[in-house]
């Protein structure tokens, strides 16, 4: 935010005085001079100073997380840099820095996207703008009941003039205003209790305050939204664990078929062999044959001699 040297004199001393204020612009210099006593003569913006450049211990702690940056990165910078990357915050959509710029907070472009939303919702509650912060959380709410089917408020083409209407009716309710101011920017970036694509569970926002419950009443009446569940934050079917799968057996080499056996050809049957007499029968046998003989002969000749 600018600098700003005013010199004036002071209301009650009438002394000269020269003092110093940050701003918006020439005209909150001002205001906060004569907040201050101080009735202003001239106001003279100061040159912006040169921003510091991120220390060797924060360079050396990045480049231990695997960081990478350019040499320039300053001292905000670096800050934020290592903030999103402790917290796992994400990198903030366009429309967000765009409107944390609006409001002319000091962000850089290495601030986180929760992170941002804390750093939108402080300076709305800071800088007592309670119809911009109810504003800000009909936007939200608005977007919560649309089952979170748009980020950006410029692509749901939410009617700015009901927007505007049920802010004023809440602005106007101190227990609202209260209930609002119980929320911080990252429970409004995602209310209730939600799962996301991994199973991890994350709570946010409450939906059971008066502010929520009075948004959502005054919503769905001007604006015709009702709740719609979007497929990401329904509670998913447990996953099944799939079946280890099967290693298929090898499949079994066929045996050989087995070349069958030539039929073998009986044996001939063997004729029995003689049974072999032995010496001494083979002598009687002589012997009887001769004796045979002999007397074949013998009687041969007595019929011859007859």
């Amino acid at each position: 935010m600018p600098l700003f040297e005013v010199t004036g004199l002071g209301r009650d001393t009438g002394r000269k005085r020269k003092r110093t204020y940050q701003a918006e612009n020439e005209e909150g210099a001002i205001i906060r001079a004569n907040d201050d006593d101080t009735v202003v003569e001239t106001v003279l913006r100061l040159p912006d100073p040169a921003p510091e450049l991120a220390s060797e211990r924060q360079r050396s702690y990045a480049m231990s997380l695997g960081l990478v940056f350019p040499d320039e990165i300053t001292l905000v910078e670096m800050s934020h840099l290592l903030d999103r990357n402790l917290e796992r915050d994400e990198i903030p959509p366009a429309w967000l820095l765009a409107y944390a710029q609006s409001l002319k907070l000091p962000i850089s472009k290495y601030v986180g996207k929760l992170r941002l939303y804390d750093w939108i919702t402080s300076e709305l509650k800071a800088a007592s703008h309670e119809r911009e912060l109810a504003r800000w959380f009909v936007v939200l709410v608005c977007r919560e009941l649309s089952g979170q089917s748009w980020d950006d408020p410029s692509d749901a083409d939410l009617p700015q003039a009901d927007v505007t209407a049920i802010a004023e009716v809440m602005t106007n309710d101190d227990r609202v205003m209260k209930s609002i101011g119980r929320y911080t920017g990252r429970d409004m970036a995602d209310f209730g209790v939600n799962t996301d694509d991994h199973g991890e569970t994350s709570t946010g926002g409450s939906k059971e305050s008066i502010a929520y419950k009075t948004a959502s009443k005054l919503i769905k009446e001007r604006l015709g939204i009702r709740v719609r569940t979007p497929a990401a934050y329904q509670s998913p079917e447990p996953k099944r664990t799939p079946e280890p799968k099967r290693t298929p057996e090898p499949k079994r080499t066929p045996e050989p078929k087995r070349t069958p056996e030539p039929k073998r050809t009986p044996e001939p049957k063997r004729t029995p062999e003689p049974k072999r007499m032995n010496q001494v029968s083979k002598a009687k046998g002589c012997m009887v044959a001769l004796v045979g003989i002999a007397c074949s002969v013998a009687f041969v000749l007595i019929l011859v001699n007859l």
